[in-house]
């Protein structure tokens, strides 16, 4: 459902992910978040935004032409991948210190897509954001 092509069934579906992992058993949590980081790693990381040409203002590199269905797709997979990474950085809201491979999916997040265009690196800008208000207090302590 992370690759639905409704935002809402998406996001949706984000939280809710977010939300088993957080209310499940310890030994499957960590089991299933091992599993699901290397899965939606792999899913952004092997689906790169084409390159733009530099000096060529075509509609296709200024952005106004009429994105291809094999563009659209490749944008939802990105998606998919984003909101999972960000789902499961959530499932561990107030965990001090945090589980050790958050860094390196935060590290992948702002690397692979922070600057994406539109819904994906507005995305990524939240899930950054949201972990940063989360963590400000216990900042100090996490760090160690």
């Amino acid at each position: 459902m992370l690759e639905d092509t409704q935002m809402e069934v998406r996001l949706g579906a984000s939280s809710t992910l977010s939300g088993m992992i957080r209310c499940s058993p310890v030994q499957m949590r960590n089991r299933v978040s091992e599993d699901l980081n290397q899965k939606f790693t792999k899913m952004l990381v092997d689906s790169p935004l084409p390159k733009k040409a530099k000096g060529n203002l075509s509609a296709a590199s200024t952005g106004t032409s009429t994105p291809t269905p094999e563009h659209s797709k490749l944008i939802l997979s990105r998606h998919a991948a984003v909101l999972g990474l960000g789902a499961l950085v959530q499932a561990f809201p107030y965990s001090s210190p945090p589980p050790s491979w958050i860094p390196g999916v935060l590290t992948t997040l702002a690397n692979k897509a922070n600057n994406d265009p539109g819904m994906v690196g507005k995305s990524v800008k939240s899930i950054l954001s949201d972990f940063k208000k989360t963590r400000q207090d216990t900042w100090q302590m996490d760090l160690k």
